[in-house]
């Protein structure tokens, strides 16, 4: 059982209807997910990674950054880590659209 920060201990947060300050925790999947439903800036960032293909996600504007993890949220995107250079270890982090 879940509840809202300042609930009632007796009602559920299932049970509650969304009122200002609370956060839906609605979790989208591949078939439920429509266009309209995202917000510019997410939109925004989605078309980014969509033309590039792959992101590193320093690459993204900064001030378009808070979207990416509700595009992880909702299934849209992924984060996977790459080794970018060939004589190191060490491994980037690089954004893709999902898979349909």
């Amino acid at each position: 059982m879940r509840y809202g920060v300042n609930a009632n201990p007796n009602t559920l947060m299932s049970e509650r209807s969304n009122t200002k300050g609370s956060h839906s925790t609605h979790q989208f999947r591949r078939g439920e997910f429509m266009p309209e439903e995202l917000t510019p800036v997410e939109k925004e960032v989605y078309e980014l990674i969509q033309k590039s293909g792959e992101l590193l996600t320093t690459d993204v504007p900064v001030n378009l950054r808070g979207a990416v993890p509700h595009l992880i949220n909702k299934g849209l995107i992924e984060v996977y880590k790459k080794q970018t250079l060939p004589w190191t270890s060490k491994k980037r982090k690089f954004l893709r659209i999902k898979d349909a």
